[in-house]
């Protein structure tokens, strides 16, 4: 199972990228909700989230992705962010 949630709980952020093609995009998820993304991701190989906050107004955005109990590596751009697994 793989989990998406935004940590800020202030704003909707999107993905705008991940690992599968052909995945309905992007996608928006209200702050301080949990996403399943079952879908958009391929479990079988490497793959990756890239997630965005329309521009932050300065704010780091703190968002965190699990497949089960095996936690997303990070890493982050102005006002994005790339999780992977």
């Amino acid at each position: 199972m793989y989990k998406l949630w935004d940590l800020l709980q202030i704003k909707t952020v999107w993905v705008v990228a991940c690992g599968k093609t052909g995945a309905s995009l992007p996608l928006s998820i209200a702050g301080g909700t949990t996403v399943t993304l079952k879908t958009m991701l391929d479990s079988d190989r490497y793959t990756y989230i890239v997630v965005d906050n329309e521009g932050g107004k300065k704010l780091t955005l703190a968002v965190k992705a699990k497949i089960g109990d095996i936690s997303a590596k990070t890493t982050r751009g102005k006002y994005m962010k790339i999780l992977w697994f």
